[in-house]
């Protein structure tokens, strides 16, 4: 017997006894951890109390009439393993409070889409975008017709709704068992899912990925110079890794950085947030680099906002790759890289107004903040959805997005 709760899987042989209320369904659940290592037993303590508070999908391997949609109220976890000295194991006491909802035949989901503009320099027309599961059917928009935009990914293909009538909050349905099909994740210490916030992680070893990009540190699992690396699926395989610069006052790249914690950890979205002190030269005052990094579900491109706490600079973003830049028409909101990587024409832009200059787009005014996004073309034909001016389009009409389950 194994079971799914959220994004885990509790293994076959962890000891699991389900409760059930006056009408049938299960409403706690309680048992042992056990996994193959102490240290990864820890883990998935961690994990399972991650998911407190969350809507998610359980399934079990021989008990399907578990199978549903729950919200985790209340997660419990002893502090202190007891030894299990034959499988140098550890073995945590858990108890987990769940409010059943329905199961795939009578729960549909809905998306709560805040669509809200991007403030930008520019006159962008915003392209307000949103993608359900992998697999999701009997998908409402509302009676709005938005453009449906098929991404090929490394989880499959991601049917992403463009072009979507403002106030629109869809409905769709999907098995529970495909419900984190394509969303989001955090990865952390060695390529392991990480729930919830509050996660022990190093500043080097982490990374977002949603199926069709992902973002990461640049000195990946080694000493981290402030630098963000991205890279693309194309339905095939991974392309290589590009970095990104972040520069501040001009000409200083933002240096390692001390603190990485977790904002947003959901399948809709993950933002990171990543802070140094600015004890370096040029200092003058005692303040702080800040970057948040926030990757959505369906997305080709992962949005970031930096801000530097000390006086205003023109901050600067600059790609590290022996290349040329092109600015379409010689003031639109982005740029790409005249060399594809791996057949992508990465792009990279911000919504406020800049200067092009080799590889950096420097802020034209000074400012605390500087907000910018980077994507690739993988798809380029025109009419995909994928061109760099669709991307522009999708950031500033991206969306913040809260689901909730309701019965048909």
């Amino acid at each position: 017997m194994s079971m799914t709760f959220g994004r885990i899987t509790l293994p076959a042989y962890t000891k699991l006894v389900s409760r059930r209320n006056s009408s049938g369904n299960v409403d706690r659940i309680t048992g042992w951890l056990r996994a193959d290592t102490l240290a990864a037993t820890k883990v998935l303590r961690t994990e399972l109390k991650g998911h407190e508070g969350h809507f998610i999908a359980i399934t079990d391997s021989t008990d399907s009439d578990i199978d549903g949609f729950y919200t985790v109220n209340q997660v419990q976890v002893t502090s202190e393993a007891k030894t299990n000295s034959l499988q140098n194991t550890g073995l945590f006491e858990f108890d987990a409070a769940v409010e059943f909802h329905g199961r795939y035949s009578s729960t549909e989901i809905q998306s709560m889409l805040s669509m809200v503009d991007a403030a930008e320099d520019f006159s962008t027309t915003e392209s307000f975008w949103w993608a359900p599961a992998i697999g999701a059917q009997a998908v409402d928009a509302g009676g709005a017709t938005p453009v449906i935009v098929d991404r090929d990914g490394a989880d499959g293909t991601i049917s992403v709704a463009t072009d979507m009538t403002a106030g629109t909050n869809p409905t769709w349905s999907i098995d529970p068992s495909n419900y984190y099909d394509g969303a989001v994740e955090l990865y952390a210490d060695g390529d392991t899912l990480r729930t919830g916030l509050e996660i022990p992680m190093d500043t080097t070893d982490w990374y977002i990925s949603n199926g069709l990009m992902q973002v990461r540190a640049a000195a990946y699992q080694s000493t981290s110079d402030g630098r963000i690396q991205v890279r693309f699926h194309d339905g095939t395989s991974w392309s290589d890794w590009t970095s990104i610069y972040l520069r501040w006052a001009g000409t200083n790249n933002v240096p390692s950085w001390n603190f990485i914690s977790v904002l947003v950890n959901t399948p809709e979205q993950v933002i990171v947030r990543l802070v140094r002190d600015a004890a370096e030269s040029p200092f003058s005052t005692t303040a702080k680099h800040e970057l948040d990094l926030t990757l959505r579900r369906g997305g080709r491109f992962v949005s970031g906002l930096y801000k530097f706490t000390g006086s205003a600079a023109t901050h600067a973003l600059q790609s590290t790759e022996i290349d040329t830049a092109t600015r379409p028409g010689g003031t639109a909101s982005y740029v790409y890289l005249d060399t594809n990587i791996s057949g992508n024409r990465i792009v990279y832009g911000c919504p406020k107004d800049f200067t092009l200059s080799g590889l950096e787009i420097q802020l034209d005014s000074t400012s605390q903040h500087m907000p910018f996004w980077i994507g690739a073309e993988v798809d380029e034909p025109a009419g995909s959805g994928n061109q760099d001016a669709d991307l522009a389009e999708q950031f500033v009409g991206q969306v913040a997005e809260t689901v909730r389950p309701s019965r048909r």
